[in-house]
């Protein structure tokens, strides 16, 4: 199974005047580096996390249909938009969504088929694929505050730190601890 991120929406997770009073920064100069830190913090959380924060159209990826449900990896999942897949004449071809229930409020999130996948499916690599609509209708405040706490750090640790290490030059201790009870663990 593979994710790619085919939109990514507008981040309302942290919004600029929030950052600048977590800093305490009062002039316009640095808003547009803001916003990159921003981002990058997010990208950081959901790395850490192996969860969506910010909202995002996404892309699932699958080499064939499984034998039972199909279980999303990457949450938390709003909405399932489509399923599509590649017939055994090499033709795409959209499922219609009476076949297929979403169930979304559990994790992993699963798909599950209401009788059974379609037959005769090309088992070939990306001939399944389901695009949905990931992230959280509301970020928990653990996630906010780590995300704060980030953007803090790389705002104040601009340069990278080579010959020794620097007390306080590597990520805070308290941004895993707000996020570890978020991480999706594998096995």
């Amino acid at each position: 199974m593979n994710i790619k991120v085919l939109e990514e929406m507008e981040q309302t997770v942290l919004l600029l005047e929030e950052v600048k009073t977590h800093l305490r920064i009062d002039i316009e100069d640095e808003d547009q580096y803001l916003k990159v830190l921003v981002a990058a913090a997010i990208d950081f959380c959901e790395n850490f996390t192996g969860r969506a924060i910010s909202n995002k159209r996404i892309e699932i990826i699958l080499d064939a249909f499984p034998t039972d449900n199909i279980k999303i990896l990457w949450y938390p999942i709003k909405s399932v938009n489509k399923v599509t897949y590649i017939d055994q004449k090499g033709v795409l071809k959209e499922l219609d969504d009476s076949n297929y229930q979403s169930i979304l409020d559990v994790e992993p999130p699963v798909i599950i088929p209401k009788t059974s996948w379609p037959q005769g499916t090309v088992n070939t690599p990306g001939a399944v694929r389901i695009e949905a609509l990931a992230g959280y209708e509301r970020v928990p405040k653990s996630i906010k505050e780590a995300l704060l706490l980030l953007v803090g750090h790389f705002y104040e640790n601009r340069e990278v730190m080579r010959e020794r290490y620097v007390r306080g030059s590597e990520i805070p201790f308290s941004v895993s601890a707000l996020l570890y009870p978020y991480k999706v663990l594998r096995w």
